[in-house]
């Protein structure tokens, strides 16, 4: 009886510890990869409010009547990069973070480009960019590795304001930072599943994104 007993936890470890290899070895060799690009689909959404907006203009004397703007936007990102050792990589990421169509109807006669500029000024519009980051990546269970990355963020972008006397154009850019995580599952040595989280600076104010994607790796 005792041995039966003994034979039986003998199995019931052997198979837990067959299992637990079998969750592990897919991460163990796609870990030892070098190469990886991947893509995201997400939304976006600014820090900036419509009241925010309008509180910037009033202390700039401008009226802000019916003033509107969408304050999210569908992202695209694709990127691509190389790990120089097992936990820390480079990664360059070109976002096309959408773009920022305003109404208004509040302004100075004949200062509608002037308008526009203020606007332009007062929230971080979306537009798009290219970012240099520095990728950390480390797993916590089985297939799953959590990823974070801290960078620097160019952007440009247009912001278009409909006007009743036409439509008016602002434009912008700079360098700010750029920073997010992610949690991947691991589905083969070559291929992961994701969704993350990244925020991206624009002159001090913020635009926030979720997303999902896939990486694909490659050259062990």
């Amino acid at each position: 009886m005792m041995r039966k007993r003994s034979l039986k936890d003998r199995f019931g470890r052997q198979l837990l510890l067959s299992l637990a290899l079998l969750v592990w070895v897919p991460a163990s060799h796609a870990w030892l990869t070098t190469y990886h690009v991947g893509f995201l689909l997400g939304n976006g959404n600014q820090e900036v409010s419509n009241s925010d907006l309008a509180a910037s203009l009033l202390n700039d004397s401008w009226s802000t009547d019916n003033l509107d703007f969408d304050e999210k936007a569908n992202i695209k990102k694709f990127y691509g990069g190389f790990y120089f050792a097992p936990n820390f990589g480079l990664q360059l990421e070109y976002i096309d973070l959408g773009e920022v169509d305003i109404k208004g109807l509040g302004h100075a006669g004949g200062e509608e480009q002037a308008f526009a500029d203020a606007l332009t000024k007062g929230i971080p519009s979306f537009g798009n960019g290219l970012a240099l980051s520095m990728v950390g990546r480390f797993p916590i269970w089985g297939n799953f590795v959590i990823q974070d990355w801290v960078g620097v963020f160019g952007w440009q972008n247009e912001i278009k304001v409909n006007l009743p006397s036409g439509q008016f154009t602002g434009t912008d850019d700079g360098i700010d930072l750029a920073l997010g995580a992610s949690l991947e599952y691991l589905l083969s040595d070559n291929i992961s599943a994701r969704i993350e989280w990244e925020r991206f600076n624009q002159d001090g104010d913020g635009i926030n994104v979720l997303g999902a994607g896939m990486t694909f790796y490659f050259g062990n």
